[in-house]
């Protein structure tokens, strides 16, 4: 098909289970694109209680069947209302790029009677979003990459390909949601990308265990006390993601409950400094993964994803990068809904089939149009 220019809605569900960003966008076939509109619509507690039991691998066959279609339903409501405060005709609507939910990512080389494991599986089920707006719906984007050996994530570092292209100096765009990955654009064509720390992860739960509060704003009880060397320490040599080479991706089954425990059962701290301590260890292992395999010296670090607000993680990457810091806001793109309008682009991508991974990034043999497409 020759490419126009449509008005798109990227539909974002990330890794802190929150809710949903939904970004209004026209896009245009140079990919180009004009940010109109963006919301962010919080999921109903009942919703986030079952998102947490099927992640701690507590929910049954049918709460997971069910829950695929109340999301799908929520997230055809999340465009009706965007387009409504828009002021915008849902009629004239050209797309809708849902990431979904995650519920379970496993990048693996393991083999199952001869066959991979190599699986991932988000839920928010497309053909609801589909026939409830009567709008072509895209989706579903990383088991393409992953049917070809590859990890399914990141798959933002093709919007960062696109925002940058032009670098006049080795750049580290580093997101940070539930969890961490990071960019690098060195200035003569270098190029890297995966995940690379927990980010706001394990401080969240941390925070609802011991405060009852879902994460710490702005970073107040990271910035309270003083970060524990020891158990800094004792995090870097359990955490077996952080020396693991690219291509790599994780996710909260991997920092989990479980790893929190161990690092609370590890030494008995007030709750402030291990809050604090979580928050240094995301600055660190984010400085390391810089020095560790990024194949050029990184000159400045963009930050963008809701930790942007988390002052402490933004403390402690300075701390222990030594590297300047800015935002993706410092470059006219939002901070909220930079995820949702690379999505935006992707489904664009995929609307057209033309390709949307970037194997560098995922370990995919090739690349490849990712996403399915269900019609009204």
């Amino acid at each position: 098909m020759l490419k126009s220019s449509l008005f798109v809605v990227g539909v974002m569900s990330g890794t802190s289970f929150d809710g949903v960003d939904c970004a209004l966008c026209k896009i245009n076939p140079d990919l180009s694109f004009e940010f109109l509109k963006g919301e962010i619509f919080n999921y109903h507690p009942l919703i986030k209680k079952e998102i947490f039991k099927l992640i701690k691998g507590n929910g049954t066959i049918k709460e997971l069947c069910s829950l695929n279609f109340v999301l799908g339903e929520f997230y055809a409501d999340c465009v009706f209302k965007l387009c409504e405060n828009a002021n915008f005709d849902i009629k004239k609507l050209d797309l809708i790029s849902s990431h979904g939910q995650t519920v379970f990512h496993n990048p693996t080389n393991n083999k199952f009677c001869g066959y991979s494991e190599n699986s991932t599986l988000q839920i928010g089920e497309l053909s609801c979003i589909a026939k409830k707006t009567g709008i072509i719906t895209v989706g579903d984007f990383r088991p393409c990459d992953m049917a070809l050996s590859g990890q399914g994530a990141p798959l933002i570092p093709f919007f960062d390909k696109l925002l940058f292209s032009k670098t006049d100096k080795n750049v580290a765009l580093q997101n940070l949601g539930g969890i961490a990955n990071v960019t690098i654009l060195g200035k003569n064509g270098e190029f890297l990308a995966f995940d690379n720390a927990p980010a706001n992860a394990l401080i969240d739960l941390a925070m609802q265990k011991f405060y009852n509060k879902p994460f710490d704003k702005n970073g107040e009880i990271g910035l309270s006390a003083d970060y524990n060397k020891e158990l800094l320490d004792f995090m870097q040599s359990y955490d077996k993601f952080l020396t693991q080479k690219p291509p790599k991706s994780t996710g909260k089954e991997y920092y989990s409950e479980r790893f929190l425990e161990d690092v609370i059962n590890f030494k008995k701290l007030p709750h402030e400094t291990l809050i604090a301590t979580l928050s240094a260890y995301t600055g660190f292992a984010i400085a390391k993964s810089l020095r560790d395999f990024s194949s050029v010296k990184i000159d400045e670090i963009i930050l963008s994803g809701g930790g942007v607000k988390n002052q402490a993680i933004v403390k402690y990457i300075k701390d222990f990068s030594k590297i300047n810091v800015s935002f993706i806001s410092d470059f006219g793109v939002s901070d909220d809904f930079k995820e949702a309008i690379a999505f935006a682009i992707l489904g664009y991508q995929r609307y057209f089939e033309q390709p949307n991974n970037e194997p560098k990034a995922t370990g995919a043999k090739k690349q490849t149009t990712m996403g399915k497409i269900v019609l009204p």
